[in-house]
């Protein structure tokens, strides 16, 4: 769709079916603007550590928004 909407649709399905650690990582990160180091400290994990389960989440949430956009909005 030209507007978008359904791309968001399929986002906030996406994101609510992540389970509440990856909600909560993606959260502090973009909603609270925390920095990787921040996050490392809070989480008691390596810099390293939250560079990769970052990336893995977004892998994982770009995947399911492409399946949702393709399917027309079904999970």
């Amino acid at each position: 769709d030209e507007d978008g909407s359904g791309y968001a649709e399929a986002l906030r399905e996406c994101l609510s079916v992540l389970p509440d650690s990856d909600r909560s990582l993606l959260n502090l990160r973009y909603a609270h603007r925390k920095s990787r180091a921040e996050m490392a400290h809070m989480r008691k994990m390596s810099l390293d550590g939250i560079k990769s389960q970052l990336r893995r989440i977004r892998s994982r949430l770009a995947e399911c928004v492409r399946r949702c956009v393709n399917a027309g909005g079904a999970l």
